[in-house]
Parts: C-alpha cells; sequence; structure tokens
C-alpha cells in the first residue's frame, strides 16, 4: 500500500522494452499503482495515459517506487496471477508509439509477402544468444512457392544474416518483384504494419507489431514462435508452422547457436525437402 510508483531501472531494445513496458502496466494495474517512469524511448510519447496509469520519462522526487527492468520472470508471473493478454496491453499502448501510420490503411497487401529477418549482433558476437538461431535459406524459399506473390518486401536490420544476400539473388533470378526496407526502426515498423502476409524469423522486434497491426491476417514461421507469450493466439491471426521434418537443422542450428562456419553453411545449404507446413 505504501508504493506510489513504478521505476523501469532498464532501457532495452524495441522489442524487449515493450515487454518491459506491458509487464510494468500489468504489475501496476495489479498493485493499483497510478505512475510509471522510465529513461525514455525512441519510439514512445514522454507521457503516456494508459487508462488511470501515468508513464513518464523521468524519476519520481518524493514518491516511494519500486524499481525493477521488469523484463518477464517469475515473481512478475506471481504478482499478476490474472493478466490482460499481452496484446491487448500492447494496442493500448499504441497510441503513444511515435511510429509511423500514413500509408498503412491506403495499400492493398494481399498477394505481398513481407519477410523479416533477423541479423545485428547475433551474427557478430562471439558468444551470441544461444537460442537466437535463424532459420534456413530453405524456409524462404519454401514460402515464396507456396504461392504467386506480387511482390515481396524484405525487412532486416543490416545484412549480417548470410541469408539475405542469398535471398535477394533467388528473388532476382526468379524475376519476383522486391523491395528492401532496412536500419530505420520508424520505417521498418511502418512496413510491417502494411503487411498482411509476414514471415518472421526469431527474435522480439516484429512480436508488438503484430499485436497494433490491423491488417495481418497470416504469419508464416520456423518450428516455434513466441505468440504465446504476445497472447496472440488470442488475436485472430493465423500462426502457420513450418517444420524441419529431418531433424537435422533443429539439432545443428536451433538448439544452440554458436554462429560458427558450419552453422552458417548449413543455414545457405539445407535442402527444401526436407522442409513442411505443418499440418
Amino acid at each position: 500500500p505504501q508504493l506510489q510508483a513504478l521505476v523501469i531501472s532498464r532501457q532495452l531494445k524495441f522489442g524487449n522494452a515493450i515487454l518491459q513496458l506491458t509487464n510494468a502496466i500489468q504489475v501496476a494495474q495489479e498493485l493499483k499503482i497510478g505512475k510509471i517512469y522510465h529513461r525514455g524511448f525512441d519510439f514512445l510519447s514522454d507521457h503516456a495515459q494508459i487508462g488511470s496509469i501515468t508513464l513518464l520519462k523521468g524519476a519520481p522526487a518524493h514518491e516511494n517506487y519500486l524499481a525493477s527492468s521488469f523484463f518477464p520472470n517469475a515473481l512478475l508471473e506471481k504478482i499478476c496471477v490474472a493478466p490482460e493478454p499481452r496484446y491487448q496491453l500492447a494496442r493500448r499502448l499504441a497510441p503513444w508509439l511515435t511510429l509511423q501510420h500514413s500509408r498503412v490503411a491506403k495499400l492493398d497487401t494481399r498477394r505481398h509477402l513481407y519477410i523479416h529477418i533477423r541479423a545485428g549482433d547475433i551474427f557478430t558476437k562471439a558468444t551470441p544468444h544461444p537460442l537466437y538461431g535463424q532459420p534456413p535459406m530453405a524456409f524462404y524459399t519454401c514460402l515464396l512457392r507456396l504461392e504467386p506473390w506480387e511482390k515481396v518486401v524484405l525487412v532486416f536490420e543490416n545484412r549480417h544474416n548470410p541469408v539475405i544476400d542469398a535471398l535477394m539473388a533467388f528473388l532476382a533470378s526468379e524475376r519476383i518483384p522486391y523491395e528492401i526496407q532496412s536500419h530505420q526502426l520508424d520505417a521498418d515498423a511502418a512496413r510491417l504494419l502494411e503487411a498482411e502476409n509476414i514471415v518472421i524469423g526469431r527474435g522480439t522486434f516484429v512480436y508488438p507489431m503484430l499485436c497494433i497491426s490491423e491488417k495481418v491476417r497470416r504469419v508464416f514461421y520456423f518450428e516455434t514462435d513466441s505468440a504465446d507469450e504476445w497472447g496472440l493466439y488470442q488475436s485472430g491471426i493465423q500462426f502457420i508452422q513450418v517444420i524441419d521434418t529431418a531433424g537435422t537443422y533443429r539439432d545443428s542450428v536451433l538448439k544452440r547457436w554458436l554462429n560458427n562456419a558450419e552453422q552458417r553453411a548449413l543455414m545457405l545449404n539445407y535442402s527444401e525437402d526436407k522442409l513442411a507446413l505443418a499440418t
């Protein structure tokens, strides 16, 4: 009862930051706390109002507060015994996100395939996150053959993922029109919010986009996804799984990502006939 505010003590990147913010909102609702302070996020207004809860850039002056990273953990699960689905919290947060939305409603993207490819530090760090092994090239070509797409939009942070250049070469060889959007948060987000059909890898960036999108109908993913953590199975979006029927890629890459030469070679060379749509 003596708590008057929450403080988000760390500032993470976009997808993980949305996890922090929605968790903090959930705790504030559960404990009936009216203020959440944070260091400031470049995608969020400095002042936001979610129901009776005010989110503020800054620090409390004379208030009793609870500080935490508010990243998912077992204690948060104990505090929030009946949590509101995260995708609903993200949608309530959406009006305060400083992202581009102007083009979204005007575009017909029913026959377009948007592909978000995880790149970045997992391909440059000596010891990358072990659970962030990414799909093989065959995953993308399998989906490109699935339907006669009119256009493909590639969204990625940088070209560290070896699949990116190979995929562009494939699209050119098959004469499939494609566009590139890379390395600008609000523009990357705006392109994903246009999409009705999205292909995703492993990572958190794209999930807030799925939560707040007014257009997305289908999401294609490889082996595992995080839709349950975001409450997205309750959203009406269709999640379509591609599986590694042979299991070799799963065991060699997905179970422990090392970013070594053997794994990167397997990303490019794994056979498409070892993959299948889940039934």
